[in-house]
């Protein structure tokens, strides 16, 4: 069995929900990853996470050390297919890309559509 690398588990970060029920106050309802982007933060999570839940209710924790959740303050869905997709959106002067990329290919191939869509 292959091992997670440390810095993969510090990378993804549980969304948990207030559940009102003082015994169990949170619930986990799915995972993201965080995006700092100039002065603008992200989360980053499947819509399938969200749905159902008020931005209110969700909570992301940035580390286990601090008490207080990243706030949300609006929802951006991103419309994806399961053809190969590449959209380009601006958000808050930041441009952000969105690409599919087919992990059965040749590793090489994958590095080098990876290294384009940063360039």
């Amino acid at each position: 069995m292959t091992s997670i690398p440390k810095q993969f588990l510090s990378i993804s970060k549980p969304i948990l929900h207030e559940t009102g029920v003082e015994e169990v106050p949170y619930a986990g309802v799915g995972t993201c990853f965080l995006v700092h982007c100039g002065r603008s933060g992200f989360i980053v999570t499947a819509k399938h996470v969200l749905n159902g839940y008020d931005a209110e209710s969700l909570l992301v924790f940035p580390n286990p050390q601090t008490p207080i959740s990243i706030p949300f303050n609006q929802f951006v869905q991103i419309a994806v297919t399961t053809a190969i997709t590449r959209e380009t959106y601006e958000m808050h002067g930041h441009t952000i890309k969105i690409s599919t990329v087919d992990l059965s290919r040749p590793w090489p191939d994958i590095r080098t559509e990876l290294l384009e869509l940063v360039a």
